[in-house]
Parts: C-alpha cells; sequence; structure tokens
C-alpha cells in the first residue's frame, strides 16, 4: 500500500473547500477514525484516482432514506459529512481500490457543484464544540 504523511493543520489550512463525496446508506466516518474502504465502481474509481491527483480528500455521506430508486443518479445526502485524507491506498490489477480513509473534520454541505461521473460538493466546515459541563468526565 501506498502511504501519505498526515499533517492535518496543514490539510485544513490549503483546503479547496470542493471535495469529492462517497455517499453510502449505513457506513458513517467520523473525525480521528480510520475507514477501510473497497472501491469498486467505474465512478468511485475514477473519484479515487481524481482524490489522489488532488488533495487527496473525500468527503463520507450518509444517504437519506428511500434513496434505493436513484442510487445510479444521485440520490439526497445528508447534509452533514465528514471529510477524511486518504493515508494509504492500493490499486489493485483490475482498477478496484483498497484503500484508508481518515477522519479529520466535520462539514456542513452548502452546494453540489459536479454530478458526473461522481458527485463534488462545495462544504464548510463545522468546527469542533466541547461541552463544558463534560470537560470532567
Amino acid at each position: 500500500m501506498a502511504d501519505a504523511p498526515l499533517d492535518s493543520d496543514k490539510i485544513l489550512a490549503e483546503f479547496s473547500g470542493e471535495v469529492p463525496v462517497f455517499p453510502l446508506p449505513s457506513l458513517v466516518l467520523l473525525p480521528d477514525v480510520v475507514a477501510p474502504l473497497h472501491i469498486f465502481e467505474d465512478r468511485y474509481r475514477k473519484m479515487v484516482a481524481d482524490a489522489l491527483d488532488g488533495e487527496r480528500l473525500i468527503a463520507m455521506a450518509l444517504l437519506q432514506p428511500g434513496w434505493e430508486p436513484q442510487y445510479e443518479g444521485a440520490p439526497p445526502i445528508f447534509e452533514r459529512v465528514c471529510v477524511g485524507s486518504i493515508v494509504s491506498h492500493e490499486k489493485l490489477a483490475d482498477g478496484r481500490y483498497k484503500l484508508l480513509l481518515y477522519g479529520l473534520f466535520r462539514a456542513k454541505v452548502v452546494a453540489e457543484v459536479a454530478t458526473e461521473p461522481y458527485r463534488r460538493v462545495r462544504v464548510e466546515v463545522v468546527p469542533e464544540t466541547v461541552d463544558p459541563s463534560r470537560a470532567q468526565e
């Protein structure tokens, strides 16, 4: 697997605000969590290749209920996503990818900017907040 160094402060400072989005029906990514992904659909193979050539970022989004009839298109997603960095990847002989996506920060989708062959969104970073009443727990 090819590895990439991870400097989350630098990534956030240089973040363009646009990111490809990988919508799934039952998997969410959270900050500081690593998600192993197996990418096999052609549109998402292209998404990974483009991400590797760019900022190495992908937003994970949860599909809203009732997504099934629209799966091949652009079914609705929840507006909160987690932007992750590809920290390692392996391209298999048949073009599929195995990758590890490290959750960097939460974001809010403000606009969808492209849908072919995969979706791209413009996002605003959602700052992490800590409830002071729970700080002692």
